[in-house]
């Protein structure tokens, strides 16, 4: 594929997952879902997607953000506290290996809470970007701000 197409791809793909995230930050912020376990019981995850080789028509597209859609509106009445993040095709790579390309595109980020490491894979593994090409890799984490007291 050549990397103007490819990036054109890629842009419109971001520009679509960017509006899908407004209107579910949006609905998050009127949401009223209630955890039954108690926000005590959660731990905060973060789903990473990368962008797969697969080229996906307009109406792949299409469908693809109606189920991603209608898979956060979920999340976030399970009271799972979706923040889901589009990253910019801009970049600057630091370090050792900064002019390497170490690994498939990282296009977004979703940061959730579960209760455990399993019921975050659990979650990951029904979001329907997996069925249009998207890897979803997840990660425990934590704020560091939170332990400095």
């Amino acid at each position: 594929m050549q990397k103007s197409h490819w990036r054109s791809t890629v842009i419109a793909a971001g520009v679509g997952l960017f509006a899908l995230c407004w209107l579910i930050g949006a609905a998050a912020q009127t949401s009223t879902g209630t955890n039954p376990q108690g926000d005590k019981m959660k731990k905060s995850f973060v789903f990473i997607f990368r962008q797969g080789s697969r080229k996906l028509s307009d109406e792949e597209q299409k469908r693809r953000t109606e189920a991603v859609r209608a898979w956060a509106l979920e999340q976030i009445k399970q009271g799972r506290n979706l923040e889901p993040r589009v990253l910019s095709l801009d970049a600057y790579r630091l370090g050792d290996d900064g002019n390497t390309n170490t690994g498939a595109l990282i296009v977004a980020l979703n940061f959730i809470e579960a209760a455990d490491l399993n019921e975050a894979i659990s979650i990951a593994k029904t979001h329907p970007g997996l069925r249009y090409g998207v890897t979803i890799e997840v990660r425990p984490w934590t704020d560091p701000r939170a332990t400095q007291k």
